[in-house]
């Protein structure tokens, strides 16, 4: 039963979703055109012109860069873990060459582990460092 409801939304879902994407894609009205001003808003703030198309070069060096603050970002976590908040356990810092090691992995989407789950990494570090890296690094994959 718990398939086919699943099959059931999925389907539900499709034909409402494809049609909301084919409108963005072709520039037509939709439902969150109200967020335009937040959008260019944001636009604005981080400087980006949302006329101007990115070359290869461009891609690839923003790539890098955002690769770059989230494997700082997840590197930090790692090494301050003892003092960051979700550490109800009071689980230790990692040492440098783990948290770099850990950080490379799931950058790269290695997902290669030398630690042992929860008894070396506290809450916060399980669901910012490493789960948003796995959710994050496939997707840069894709694109």
């Amino acid at each position: 039963m718990d398939i086919f409801l699943t099959y059931l939304l999925v389907f539900a879902l499709g034909i409402p979703l494809g049609l909301y994407m084919a409108r963005v894609f072709s520039n037509q009205k939709t439902f969150t055109d109200f967020l335009a001003p937040l959008e260019g808003f944001y636009f604005r703030l981080i400087g980006v012109n949302p006329l101007s198309e990115m070359n290869w070069k461009a891609y690839g060096w923003a790539l890098i860069a955002s690769n770059f603050v989230l494997g700082i970002l997840a590197m930090l976590i790692f090494l301050f873990q003892g003092s960051l908040p979700l550490n109800p356990d009071g689980i230790p810092n990692m040492s440098w060459d783990l948290a770099l090691h850990t950080t490379a992995s799931f950058l790269t989407n290695t997902n290669q582990q030398h630690y042992s789950g929860q008894a070396q990494l506290s809450y916060l570090s399980q669901m910012v460092g490493v789960t948003a890296l796995q959710f994050i690094t496939p997707a840069v994959g894709l694109a």
